[in-house]
Protein backbone atom coordinates (compact mmCIF):
# COMPACT_ATOMS: atom_id res chain seq x y z
CA UNK A 1 0.00 0.00 0.00
CA UNK A 2 1.13 3.49 -0.80
CA UNK A 3 2.00 5.51 2.49
CA UNK A 4 -0.31 8.25 3.34
CA UNK A 5 0.71 11.80 4.25
CA UNK A 6 0.25 12.07 7.87
CA UNK A 7 -2.32 14.69 9.09
CA UNK A 8 -1.55 18.10 9.67
CA UNK A 9 -0.63 18.50 13.49
CA UNK A 10 -3.16 20.19 15.48
CA UNK A 11 -2.05 23.82 16.42
CA UNK A 12 -1.46 22.76 19.92
CA UNK A 13 1.18 20.59 19.00
CA UNK A 14 2.98 23.51 16.87
CA UNK A 15 3.03 25.60 20.45
CA UNK A 16 4.31 23.03 22.18
CA UNK A 17 7.37 22.32 19.50
CA UNK A 18 8.02 26.36 19.51
CA UNK A 19 8.39 26.28 23.02
CA UNK A 20 10.57 23.34 23.55
CA UNK A 21 12.85 24.58 20.59
CA UNK A 22 13.19 27.76 22.06
CA UNK A 23 13.44 26.87 25.76
CA UNK A 24 16.85 24.76 24.93
CA UNK A 25 19.50 26.34 26.21
CA UNK A 26 22.08 23.09 25.97
CA UNK A 27 23.08 22.12 22.51
CA UNK A 28 22.08 18.73 21.74
CA UNK A 29 24.31 16.22 19.11
CA UNK A 30 23.10 16.04 15.93
CA UNK A 31 20.77 12.52 15.80
CA UNK A 32 20.21 10.90 12.64
CA UNK A 33 16.47 11.06 12.90
CA UNK A 34 17.00 14.59 11.21
CA UNK A 35 16.83 11.83 8.45
CA UNK A 36 13.70 11.59 6.30
CA UNK A 37 11.04 13.44 3.81
CA UNK A 38 9.47 16.76 5.35
CA UNK A 39 6.72 19.25 4.29
CA UNK A 40 6.79 22.45 5.30
CA UNK A 41 4.17 23.18 7.60
CA UNK A 42 4.43 26.94 8.94
CA UNK A 43 7.12 29.32 10.11
CA UNK A 44 7.49 31.36 13.07
CA UNK A 45 8.86 34.92 13.38
CA UNK A 46 11.35 36.68 15.47
CA UNK A 47 11.93 40.06 17.22
CA UNK A 48 14.55 40.40 19.53
CA UNK A 49 15.41 36.88 19.46
CA UNK A 50 11.75 35.97 20.58
CA UNK A 51 9.49 34.03 19.09
CA UNK A 52 6.21 36.74 18.61
CA UNK A 53 4.01 34.69 15.97
CA UNK A 54 3.42 31.09 14.76
CA UNK A 55 1.87 31.26 11.46
CA UNK A 56 0.20 27.57 10.14
CA UNK A 57 -0.25 27.42 6.48
CA UNK A 58 -3.52 26.19 4.84
CA UNK A 59 -3.46 22.66 3.63
CA UNK A 60 -1.50 22.59 0.04
CA UNK A 61 -0.67 26.43 0.90
CA UNK A 62 2.77 28.12 1.34
CA UNK A 63 2.64 31.91 2.79
CA UNK A 64 5.61 33.97 1.16
CA UNK A 65 5.73 38.12 1.69
CA UNK A 66 2.10 37.82 3.49
CA UNK A 67 0.35 36.25 0.36
CA UNK A 68 -0.82 32.95 0.69
CA UNK A 69 -0.52 31.15 -2.41
CA UNK A 70 -1.31 27.62 -3.34
CA UNK A 71 1.95 25.21 -3.30
CA UNK A 72 3.93 23.05 -1.42
CA UNK A 73 7.98 22.72 -0.18
CA UNK A 74 9.08 19.39 0.81
CA UNK A 75 12.83 17.82 1.63
CA UNK A 76 14.83 15.08 2.11
CA UNK A 77 17.75 14.55 4.04
CA UNK A 78 19.80 11.05 3.15
CA UNK A 79 23.27 9.92 4.76
CA UNK A 80 24.67 12.92 3.74
CA UNK A 81 22.71 13.94 0.76
CA UNK A 82 19.40 16.63 0.77
CA UNK A 83 17.17 17.73 -2.25
CA UNK A 84 14.71 20.50 -1.06
CA UNK A 85 12.16 22.40 -3.49
CA UNK A 86 9.08 24.33 -3.48
CA UNK A 87 6.35 25.77 -6.19
CA UNK A 88 3.68 27.74 -5.71
CA UNK A 89 1.46 29.59 -7.69
CA UNK A 90 2.13 32.87 -9.10
CA UNK A 91 -0.10 35.87 -8.14
CA UNK A 92 -0.75 39.49 -10.46
CA UNK A 93 -0.98 42.59 -8.63
CA UNK A 94 -4.37 41.88 -7.88
CA UNK A 95 -3.74 38.50 -5.76
CA UNK A 96 -5.15 36.93 -8.81
CA UNK A 97 -3.46 33.27 -10.16
CA UNK A 98 -1.80 33.94 -13.28
CA UNK A 99 -1.45 29.98 -13.97
CA UNK A 100 2.11 29.74 -13.71
CA UNK A 101 4.47 28.94 -10.85
CA UNK A 102 7.43 30.02 -8.93
CA UNK A 103 9.99 27.46 -8.69
CA UNK A 104 13.30 26.06 -7.44
CA UNK A 105 15.36 23.52 -5.99
CA UNK A 106 18.35 22.41 -5.02
CA UNK A 107 20.54 19.45 -4.74
CA UNK A 108 22.71 19.50 -1.71
CA UNK A 109 25.37 18.04 0.52
CA UNK A 110 24.99 18.39 4.19
CA UNK A 111 26.64 17.91 7.66
CA UNK A 112 25.29 18.10 11.24
CA UNK A 113 27.48 19.03 14.41
CA UNK A 114 25.26 18.94 17.22
CA UNK A 115 22.62 21.66 16.99
CA UNK A 116 23.73 23.37 13.67
CA UNK A 117 23.40 22.26 10.09
CA UNK A 118 25.89 23.06 6.74
CA UNK A 119 24.89 22.67 3.67
CA UNK A 120 26.28 23.22 -0.32
CA UNK A 121 24.66 23.01 -3.28
CA UNK A 122 25.61 20.29 -6.09
CA UNK A 123 23.43 21.54 -8.27
CA UNK A 124 20.15 23.47 -8.67
CA UNK A 125 17.40 24.65 -10.77
CA UNK A 126 18.14 27.25 -13.20
CA UNK A 127 16.18 29.98 -11.23
CA UNK A 128 18.84 29.58 -8.93
CA UNK A 129 21.35 30.98 -11.33
CA UNK A 130 20.99 34.43 -10.28
CA UNK A 131 23.29 33.79 -7.40
CA UNK A 132 25.51 31.65 -9.97
CA UNK A 133 28.76 33.71 -8.59
CA UNK A 134 28.15 32.95 -4.96
CA UNK A 135 27.11 29.35 -5.47
CA UNK A 136 30.40 28.24 -7.44
CA UNK A 137 32.63 30.52 -5.25
CA UNK A 138 31.48 28.91 -1.69
CA UNK A 139 32.29 25.64 -0.58
CA UNK A 140 29.44 26.08 2.38
CA UNK A 141 26.70 27.64 1.07
CA UNK A 142 24.27 27.45 3.92
CA UNK A 143 24.14 27.61 7.91
CA UNK A 144 21.28 26.51 10.07
CA UNK A 145 20.11 25.86 13.74
CA UNK A 146 17.29 22.96 14.10
CA UNK A 147 16.03 20.83 16.65
CA UNK A 148 14.15 18.53 15.74
CA UNK A 149 11.50 16.85 18.38
CA UNK A 150 9.88 13.75 17.42
CA UNK A 151 7.69 13.91 14.13
CA UNK A 152 8.62 17.39 13.73
CA UNK A 153 11.70 20.31 13.76
CA UNK A 154 12.27 23.56 13.15
CA UNK A 155 14.96 24.92 11.27
CA UNK A 156 16.38 28.82 11.72
CA UNK A 157 19.07 31.17 10.83
CA UNK A 158 18.24 35.03 12.68
CA UNK A 159 20.53 37.65 12.30
CA UNK A 160 20.12 39.62 14.61
CA UNK A 161 17.38 38.73 16.54
CA UNK A 162 15.28 39.00 13.64
CA UNK A 163 13.38 36.47 11.07
CA UNK A 164 11.64 33.23 10.20
CA UNK A 165 12.16 29.53 11.77
CA UNK A 166 10.63 27.38 9.30
CA UNK A 167 8.92 24.62 10.74
CA UNK A 168 8.32 20.91 9.15
CA UNK A 169 6.22 17.75 9.82
CA UNK A 170 7.90 14.02 9.35
CA UNK A 171 6.59 12.22 5.87
CA UNK A 172 8.15 9.58 5.67
CA UNK A 173 11.42 7.60 7.38
CA UNK A 174 15.06 6.92 6.15
CA UNK A 175 16.72 3.47 7.15
CA UNK A 176 13.98 2.28 9.56
CA UNK A 177 12.36 -0.37 7.34
CA UNK A 178 14.62 0.21 4.15
CA UNK A 179 13.77 -1.10 0.63
CA UNK A 180 16.99 -2.12 -1.77
CA UNK A 181 16.29 1.38 -3.10
CA UNK A 182 16.86 3.17 -0.20
CA UNK A 183 19.49 5.87 -0.28
CA UNK A 184 21.22 7.60 -2.65
CA UNK A 185 22.08 7.36 -6.53
CA UNK A 186 23.60 9.79 -8.53
CA UNK A 187 23.09 9.28 -12.61
CA UNK A 188 26.21 8.40 -14.30
CA UNK A 189 24.97 7.19 -17.80
CA UNK A 190 22.29 6.41 -20.03
CA UNK A 191 21.88 3.57 -22.63
CA UNK A 192 20.20 4.35 -25.99
CA UNK A 193 17.20 1.67 -26.56
CA UNK A 194 15.79 1.98 -29.73
CA UNK A 195 13.13 -0.88 -30.80
CA UNK A 196 13.79 -2.80 -27.29
CA UNK A 197 17.11 -2.96 -28.41
CA UNK A 198 20.26 -0.99 -26.58
CA UNK A 199 22.17 0.99 -29.58
CA UNK A 200 24.94 3.29 -27.54
CA UNK A 201 25.77 4.24 -24.22
CA UNK A 202 26.12 7.99 -23.04
CA UNK A 203 28.24 9.02 -19.73
CA UNK A 204 26.73 11.91 -17.91
CA UNK A 205 29.08 13.51 -15.89
CA UNK A 206 28.22 17.28 -15.98
CA UNK A 207 30.99 19.91 -13.91
CA UNK A 208 30.22 20.14 -10.22
CA UNK A 209 28.83 23.27 -9.39
CA UNK A 210 27.37 23.73 -13.20
CA UNK A 211 23.97 23.59 -12.48
CA UNK A 212 23.21 20.27 -13.65
CA UNK A 213 22.79 16.64 -12.84
CA UNK A 214 20.63 14.10 -11.77
CA UNK A 215 20.41 12.64 -8.57
CA UNK A 216 17.74 10.14 -6.57
CA UNK A 217 17.06 9.89 -3.00
CA UNK A 218 15.02 7.20 -1.63
CA UNK A 219 13.57 7.13 1.59
CA UNK A 220 11.56 4.01 2.99
CA UNK A 221 8.01 4.93 1.11
CA UNK A 222 8.92 7.87 -0.64
CA UNK A 223 11.26 9.37 -3.10
CA UNK A 224 12.53 12.99 -4.10
CA UNK A 225 14.37 13.31 -7.17
CA UNK A 226 16.11 16.18 -9.04
CA UNK A 227 17.25 16.77 -12.53
CA UNK A 228 18.91 19.88 -14.83
CA UNK A 229 20.34 19.79 -17.74
CA UNK A 230 21.00 22.20 -20.72
CA UNK A 231 18.28 21.51 -23.35
CA UNK A 232 18.97 24.00 -26.18
CA UNK A 233 16.56 25.52 -28.69
CA UNK A 234 17.06 26.34 -32.59
CA UNK A 235 18.85 29.85 -31.20
CA UNK A 236 21.03 28.07 -28.53
CA UNK A 237 18.82 28.95 -25.50
CA UNK A 238 18.86 26.87 -22.52
CA UNK A 239 15.02 26.48 -22.42
CA UNK A 240 14.74 23.70 -19.53
CA UNK A 241 14.99 24.97 -16.22
CA UNK A 242 15.57 21.48 -14.37
CA UNK A 243 12.59 19.89 -12.38
CA UNK A 244 12.42 17.99 -8.74
CA UNK A 245 9.66 15.81 -7.97
CA UNK A 246 8.51 13.90 -5.06
CA UNK A 247 6.71 10.48 -5.10
CA UNK A 248 5.70 8.05 -2.97
CA UNK A 249 6.74 4.21 -3.96
CA UNK A 250 6.53 0.36 -3.75
CA UNK A 251 8.61 -2.20 -5.13
CA UNK A 252 6.65 -5.52 -7.16
CA UNK A 253 9.72 -7.55 -7.64
CA UNK A 254 11.41 -6.13 -10.30
CA UNK A 255 9.49 -3.07 -11.01
CA UNK A 256 9.17 0.04 -9.27
CA UNK A 257 5.55 1.36 -8.50
CA UNK A 258 6.00 5.03 -8.44
CA UNK A 259 3.08 8.05 -7.49
CA UNK A 260 3.80 11.37 -8.15
CA UNK A 261 2.53 13.54 -5.37
CA UNK A 262 3.89 16.93 -6.22
CA UNK A 263 6.67 18.22 -8.46
CA UNK A 264 8.41 21.94 -9.57
CA UNK A 265 5.87 23.43 -12.24
CA UNK A 266 3.12 21.83 -10.97
CA UNK A 267 0.68 24.82 -11.65
CA UNK A 268 0.35 23.17 -15.16
CA UNK A 269 0.41 19.77 -14.79
CA UNK A 270 -1.81 17.35 -14.93
CA UNK A 271 -4.05 16.63 -11.36
CA UNK A 272 -1.88 14.57 -9.05
CA UNK A 273 -2.33 11.56 -8.24
CA UNK A 274 0.01 10.10 -11.18
CA UNK A 275 1.19 6.58 -11.11
CA UNK A 276 3.63 4.74 -13.45
CA UNK A 277 5.98 1.74 -13.73
CA UNK A 278 9.19 0.71 -14.38
CA UNK A 279 11.79 -2.12 -14.47
CA UNK A 280 14.53 -1.75 -12.46
CA UNK A 281 17.70 -3.94 -11.73
CA UNK A 282 20.89 -3.44 -9.39
CA UNK A 283 24.23 -4.76 -10.23
CA UNK A 284 27.50 -4.01 -8.52
CA UNK A 285 26.12 -0.76 -6.52
CA UNK A 286 25.16 0.46 -9.60
CA UNK A 287 20.71 1.21 -10.28
CA UNK A 288 19.55 0.00 -13.94
CA UNK A 289 16.38 1.86 -14.54
CA UNK A 290 14.29 1.75 -17.41
CA UNK A 291 12.31 4.99 -19.26
CA UNK A 292 11.37 3.36 -22.40
CA UNK A 293 7.93 4.15 -24.59
CA UNK A 294 5.28 1.19 -23.74
CA UNK A 295 4.21 0.95 -26.94
CA UNK A 296 7.63 2.30 -29.44
CA UNK A 297 9.64 0.38 -27.03
CA UNK A 298 12.19 3.48 -27.81
CA UNK A 299 13.97 5.22 -24.72
CA UNK A 300 16.58 4.59 -22.85
CA UNK A 301 18.18 3.03 -19.80
CA UNK A 302 18.86 5.22 -17.11
CA UNK A 303 22.42 4.43 -15.10
CA UNK A 304 22.78 5.45 -11.56
CA UNK A 305 26.09 4.92 -9.31
CA UNK A 306 25.31 4.45 -5.07
CA UNK A 307 26.73 7.13 -3.56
Amino acid sequence: MLIKIKKKMKLISIFLLVLILFSCSEKKEAQSEIEGVWRMIGRVQYENFTPKDTIIFPKDSLKWRKKTREGNRYKIYADGHSIWFYSRAVLDSLGQKTGESDDLFGKTSYSTEKDSMFESFDFWHDNGNKWIDWLKKDEIHYRATYNQVGESYGQYSNSEGKGSEELYERLDTYGVTPTVLTGNWKRVAAIRIRNDKPTDTFAFNPPKKSGNGHHLSFADNMTIRAFNFVRKDSLGNDIWPGRATFLSYKLENDTLVEEKIFETGFYNKKTYPFQAKRKFEIKDNQLFLENINRKTRDGAILVFDKI
